[in-house]
């Protein structure tokens, strides 16, 4: 049976309402939409002996289709007042423009007429458009566009970098706390607003609307970076000792140096510490993050002997993990080696709660007491939480196939401390909420869980996309995306993608699919965060052309050209 529209089953309340037939899609509306039929009679004449008094009242007019009913024509009565309604008696109303009734959360009321039939009531239950505001989440002004402008909207945007010779890479992407967006790339001769930088490296801060802010370009390789809560940008990466980190060049240009550099929000060099690194690539800061008080997390992988803070590690294996903590001014306040002779581990990502409580995320296999991951001829993919003073609060690993790891690629913390993961697998994965089965040889999870670890949903994808970067929006939804390969259509929540595309989708707070979008496109995103209104910042690459369906944009050279961009609220 189909279902009434709203206004159909308002008419139906109306007893005074003559019958227009009810639709079930608004667009089959009846022409009378605010108008009604007038009464079959006009009022008695009262006093017919006064000089005001008059006859009968004529018969009233029937309104016609499509217009405004005419109301009957009243007799006279005896103190000459006017007989405008029939005590009592209701109608549909509607005081906002009529072409805007219906459209977004816009409805028309019910009017009354008064007990004297000298004049209708005030149209009660009607909603009227108001200004738009984008926070909402829904046409408020009624004009059948959502967000389109008003308070707090934002308006999508798009830009492509291309650099000479092979293009250029985001390889790092991060939102202030007023909104701001800042990325690392990687390309010769890039422009990002302020003409070409030799680079290769550069930061980059864009405003919330796109426009260029400010860029600090210099040569080394960036790993990672974040935006503390002041908006101070600390990156962290390896550079010759010819590289210039804001100060000159920092030693002999043999030598291969890790570092940790700390910019202001208006993209001055702050601080900025160096430690050299023999043989090269001994040491290499994999993932910081940052804590509300400015203090910095750092994962970094090392073989051999390091000494950091005063504190000096030795490798067990061949290479081992450590964890430390710099405060604000980039000095060491603690570090903690993983790993050892009886383990295998790679760290892939960290992140840092309100409480500074530290989340780290890799591939593990054998024994770790320190961190509650035991395993025997398998490597588990892991989700670790540890307190502010790294110690355990819990850990969580999985994956079953000995021959192929599991790993957990990425991480991410929403509002509430809920944290959303993704990576892949291999035959089977159980997360808590029963086993996810891979179809081939490696398939791809996105898990959720609460503060505590416990299972919340977690789904898979028919088939491994190539890179999948994914965020926690602020009332539990997750977003994501990825390049899907192969001929064959990918099947993700019981909904079908074609292949190859590039997939940006949103998984509900419940772990339903809620929202996704496809482009057939040469190209694929490889970051995302999420602003402070929960809009989605995209980065990635592509060659040739790109078009979101809010903007395109085409490269300049014959290499990969890099993206970033807003997509619509």
């Amino acid at each position: 049976m189909k279902k009434m529209n709203r206004w159909c089953c308002l008419l139906s309340l109306v007893a005074s309402v003559p019958s227009v037939g009810c639709s079930s899609d608004p667009g089959d509306r009846p022409t009378t939409t605010v108008g009604v039929g007038g009464s079959a009679s006009g009022g008695t004449g009262e006093g017919g002996d006064l000089a005001g008094g008059g006859a009968n009242g004529s018969e009233g007019g029937t309104g016609a289709s499509g217009s405004a009913g005419g109301s009957g024509a009243t007799g006279g009565n005896g103190s000459g007042g006017a007989h405008v309604c029939n005590p009592g008696a209701k109608e549909v109303c509607y005081d906002g423009p009529p072409a805007t009734v219906e459209l977004g959360p816009c409805l028309p009321g019910v009017r009354s007429c008064a007990a004297d039939g000298a004049a209708w009531g005030a149209c009660e239950g009607q909603v009227l458009p108001v200004a738009e505001i984008c926070g909402t989440g829904w046409d408020d002004d009624c004009d059948g566009a959502v967000n389109e402008e008003g308070q707090d909207c934002d308006h999508p945007w798009l830009f492509a970098y291309s650099g000479a010779s092979f293009g250029a890479t985001a390889t790092n992407l991060a939102v202030g706390a007023a909104g701001d967006v800042v990325f690392t790339a990687h390309g010769e001769a890039v422009d990002f607003g302020k003409g070409p930088q030799a680079g290769p490296s550069h930061v980059v801060k864009l405003a919330g609307d796109g426009n260029f802010a400010w860029s600090w370009s210099y040569d080394g390789n960036e790993t990672s970076m974040d935006v503390d809560a002041a908006g101070n940008v600390v990156v962290a990466g390896l550079v010759l000792g010819h590289g210039d980190l804001g100060k000159g060049p920092i030693g002999d240009g043999a030598q291969l140096y890790a570092y940790v550099s700390k910019l202001d929000a208006a993209g001055k060099l702050l601080s900025s510490e160096h430690l050299p690194i023999s043989p090269h690539f001994s040491f290499v800061p994999v993932s910081i993050a940052t804590d509300p008080a400015g203090d910095i997390y750092m994962a970094a992988q090392f073989h051999g002997k390091v000494t950091l803070g005063g504190v000096t590690l030795s490798s067990a294996g061949s290479y081992d993990w450590f964890l430390a903590k710099l405060d604000a001014d980039l000095k060491v306040q603690w570090v903690k080696q993983v790993g050892g002779v009886d383990a295998s581990l790679s760290i892939t990502d960290l992140d840092v709660d309100a409480a500074g409580n530290l989340f780290v995320s890799g591939m593990a296999g054998g024994a770790l007491p320190g961190w509650g991951i035991s395993t025997a001829d398998v490597v588990q993919g892991f989700i670790v939480q540890l307190w502010p003073d790294a110690s355990l609060a819990w850990s969580r690993s999985f994956g079953t196939n000995p021959k192929v790891p599991t790993v957990t690629e990425r991480i991410d913390l929403d509002a509430q401390g809920n944290v959303v993961a993704t990576g892949t697998f291999s035959g089977s994965v159980d997360f808590g909420g029963g086993a996810l089965v891979a179809p081939g040889e490696v398939g791809r999870f996105l898990v959720r869980l609460d503060p505590t670890g416990g299972h919340l949903w977690s789904t898979s994808w028919t088939s491994q996309p190539r890179s999948a970067p994914l965020a926690a929006r602020p009332h539990g939804e997750t977003v994501f995306g990825g390049y899907l390969e192969g001929g064959s259509p990918v099947i993700l929540d019981g909904q079908a993608f074609p292949a190859p595309t590039m997939l940006l989708g949103g998984m509900d707070e419940k772990g339903s699919l809620a929202v996704s979008q496809v482009f057939d496109m040469p190209g694929q995103p490889t970051h995302i965060a999420v602003d402070t209104d929960g809009g989605t910042i995209l980065a990635g690459m592509f060659t040739g052309a790109i078009d979101l369906g809010f903007g395109a944009a085409k490269s300049s050279v014959a290499g990969q050209t890099m993206f970033v961009g807003k997509l619509p609220n």
